[in-house]
């Protein structure tokens, strides 16, 4: 049974809530693909569960740095949409919030350390759903699929979180000192968390991306909610 249009708002206003910098972006929920996209529909699969657009959405006359859509039908209950957020939002929108030289290196070192034990799961997992796809798109869908498990209660009491991040993110994607780990994509996924806690993009130096509905585990600031609601 698929989520109610009033149920995702709920999910979504908590969410926006634990993640300011969240609202930032438009959500836009509807019963399929074919109501999101009208005639491009049939250029996106009809079972995604969520797409991140990252062009500018204009919407009650404000300007928004993107937009999350949801196919409600392809949603099946409250925890399915959270993980379609954390994908759509932690995942694709973070990965905007570094600067373009930035994601380059974070895409990079997502790329060479692809054989590691600790990320080739989700390399093989993405491989699989997006065969077709270059290897930039897959790189960015394994670190979306990875903040898939980035919650709040892992990273909101935890100290030096954007030093252990920075360093990270360093000695694997500028410096490439040795390969990343599973733990090195923790630390630099909440410190990308963190940074839209307090609804900040990171600086550490000075189209649609969809969510595959059969993938594993598929895994004033606050305005009123019709405002972000498109």
């Amino acid at each position: 049974m698929s989520i109610t249009q009033a149920e995702a708002q709920a999910v979504t206003l908590v969410f926006v809530r634990d993640y300011p910098g969240a609202l930032e972006l438009a959500y836009r929920f509807r019963e399929n693909t074919g109501d999101l996209y009208g005639s491009l529909a049939a250029k996106v699969p009809a079972d995604i569960k969520g797409g991140y657009v990252s062009k500018e959405t204009i919407h009650n006359g404000r300007a928004y740095r993107g937009r999350v859509d949801v196919p409600l039908q392809n949603i099946e209950n409250a925890h399915d949409l959270l993980m379609t957020l954390r994908h759509e939002v932690l995942g694709h929108y973070g990965a905007n919030t570094f600067s373009p030289a930035e994601k380059r290196a974070l895409l990079d070192g997502l790329i060479a350390a692809r054989e590691e034990p600790g990320l080739k799961s989700c390399w093989d997992e993405v491989n699989h759903h997006y065969a077709d796809a270059s290897l930039d798109v897959r790189a960015e869908e394994v670190w979306a699929l990875h903040c898939e498990g980035i919650a709040p209660r892992l990273h909101v009491s935890l100290t030096h979180v954007q030093e252990r991040g920075q360093q990270s993110f360093m000695e694997t994607c500028i410096a490439r000192v040795r390969p990343m780990r599973a733990d090195d994509m923790d630390n630099i996924a909440y410190m990308v968390a963190q940074g839209l806690r307090r609804a900040i993009a990171f600086n550490f130096f000075g189209r649609v991306r969809a969510r595959k509905r059969d993938s594993p585990g598929y895994g004033q600031r606050f305005f009123s909610w019709n405002e972000g609601c498109v």
